[in-house]
């Protein structure tokens, strides 16, 4: 369990999987819970798997963390967790997350909350950043994919969301569930053949989405 840490003026630079404001990963935990956790320090990683609090919620749950640092990695590249896998814990949530520091995933799956999202509810969480530097793909104000293990609720993203292509205000694809999200960010496509969510929540839609 961590509760009320801080990091400040702590900019980290990681060369290998799992780059974390607060911690790297959860993945080895029998249980982990971090509440209240403020991450102002950038986090910059060479590969992916970067998140303002967490690199890859593997167990565990996150609950009124703040990330202000600037996240930069290449795929699942995210405010509060860069991805959140396929793993034995299949209750694992993020409640009432903020992230205020802009996303810079120069590949796939950027997210002001979560990159990549199994197994997870999200929920009463908000963007105000930025999310993409208009070079990669695949992203979303919210989280970048949700999967069908997944659900976002109640959330809300201020953001723009920026990249070649495949953007979307909640999510660039959703698989699982969305309810009650809005989005208020401009969606914004630099290749002149990139799209972006017609609904201004989500790009590609397989799963459910209400409110």
């Amino acid at each position: 369990t961590i509760s009320n840490a801080q990091t400040k003026d702590a900019d980290g630079n990681a060369i290998t999987h799992y780059a974390g404001g607060i911690i790297a990963t959860s993945e080895n935990a029998v249980s982990f819970t971090a509440t209240t956790c403020i991450n102002y320090g950038a986090v910059t990683s060479n590969v992916n798997r970067v998140g303002g609090i967490i690199g890859s919620l593997n167990v565990g749950k996150l609950t009124s963390c703040v990330n202000y640092g600037v996240i930069t990695g290449t795929s699942n590249v995210a405010g509060i967790a860069g991805t959140v896998p396929w793993a034995s814990d299949t209750t694992k949530s993020i409640y009432k997350c903020t992230n205020q520091g802009a996303i810079k995933n120069s590949s796939y799956f950027g997210g002001g909350i979560a990159g990549s999202a199994n197994q997870v509810t999200i929920d009463n969480c908000k963007n105000y950043a930025v999310v993409g530097n208009g070079t990669g793909t695949n992203s979303g104000g919210i989280v970048g994919i949700n999967y069908n293990t997944a659900s976002v609720i109640n959330s809300t993203n201020y953001g723009n969301v920026t990249g070649k292509t495949g953007l979307g205000g909640i999510a660039f694809k959703n698989e699982g569930t969305i309810q009650n999200c809005t989005n208020s960010g401009t969606l914004i496509a630099t290749s002149t053949s990139g799209t972006v969510a017609e609904d201004g929540i989500v790009h590609t839609n397989t799963g459910t989405v209400t409110g």
